[in-house]
């Protein structure tokens, strides 16, 4: 059997063989046949040719049922070599740069600079314009509504909404917060003394 055989075509082989033999006058015993298969097995049936020989009496064994169990090892085989063989492998080879090569890499490598340099150069564009107008930016929340148009909010609305007996503006002073504990201003109700007190 030559290594790229499969065992049914190595099958039909043996069996014309042994029918030739025996419409040529010459009958091969089913014993022989069995042994000088199992001699004939290529390396990859070594184990499976052992443990025949050592589970089954050779010269009782029928050669349907030995070419049976070399079909199911077959098959064994070959899915495993299936399943292995769905593993990706990599491989390098390395090649010497030409001219043409070195020339064609030099200029991506030239043109991937100037575009990182162009976005670069936009972003920081962006952030001087945004520090520029900061104070602009920092007083003013864009809200987008339902319909797409966008419109502007000052903080100054949302200080009016919030300005009730909780804020108070003094002369001269930023806000000052009135505690719900006390009702005293300058602190919070956590840091009020008369809630460590209870």
């Amino acid at each position: 059997m030559s290594e790229d055989e499969t065992v049914a075509n190595y099958n039909e082989r043996v069996m014309e063989i042994a029918n030739e033999s025996f419409n040529l006058g010459k009958e091969i015993l089913e014993y022989k046949i069995v042994r000088k298969v199992l001699r004939s097995l290529p390396g990859k049936f070594d184990m499976k040719v052992i443990a025949i020989q050592e589970t089954h009496d050779i010269t009782t064994l029928k050669l349907d049922e030995l070419f049976e169990s070399l079909l199911n090892f077959e098959m064994t085989i070959s899915n495993r070599e299936d399943k292995k063989g769905k593993g990706i492998a990599f491989k390098s080879i390395y090649e010497e740069e030409s001219a043409d090569n070195k020339l064609a890499s030099e200029a991506n490598v030239n043109e991937s600079t100037t575009l990182v340099t162009k976005k670069f150069s936009k972003v920081v564009k962006r952030f001087r314009n945004m520090n520029s107008t900061g104070s602009n930016t920092r007083n003013s929340i864009t809200f987008r509504r339902r319909d797409g148009e966008s419109y502007y909010r000052r903080d100054s609305e949302n200080l009016n909404r919030r300005d009730g007996d909780n804020f108070r503006r003094r002369d001269g002073e930023g806000r000052t917060f009135k505690c719900r504990e006390c009702d005293g201003f300058g602190h919070y109700q956590p840091e009020c003394p008369m809630f460590f007190r209870k």
